[in-house]
């Protein structure tokens, strides 16, 4: 897909700079050059939040788990968030894990 995507990035740029962000979007469809072209989901800037000044507020520790073990967040591989315990992120450090952590 990486490589597609490179492609045909150096074909427009041959007979026009990319200039917005909004040029994007073409490209990255008509880059898969058999079968449907790459689905594309635009996100506006309403889509993106900032969380930093609730994580602030609400006095998170990232840092360690309920153990008081030191969060390696690169070894995570999935997050989980529920209604019942909203101040609590699950996670699992292997797809192969049943239960969260």
């Amino acid at each position: 897909m990486h490589s597609n995507i490179e492609r045909q990035k150096n074909r427009v740029l041959k007979s026009d700079p990319i200039y917005t962000p909004a040029q994007w979007t073409p490209i990255l469809r008509m880059a898969k050059e058999e079968g449907s072209p790459y689905e594309v989901k635009e996100v506006s800037s309403s889509d993106i939040m900032d969380f930093e000044l609730f994580s602030q507020s609400a006095m998170f520790n990232f840092t360690v788990d309920s153990n008081g073990n030191k969060v390696k967040w690169n070894n995570i591989k999935v997050l989980h968030t529920n209604s019942e315990s909203p101040n609590i992120i699950f996670l699992k450090t292997g797809y192969e894990q049943c239960d969260y952590e």
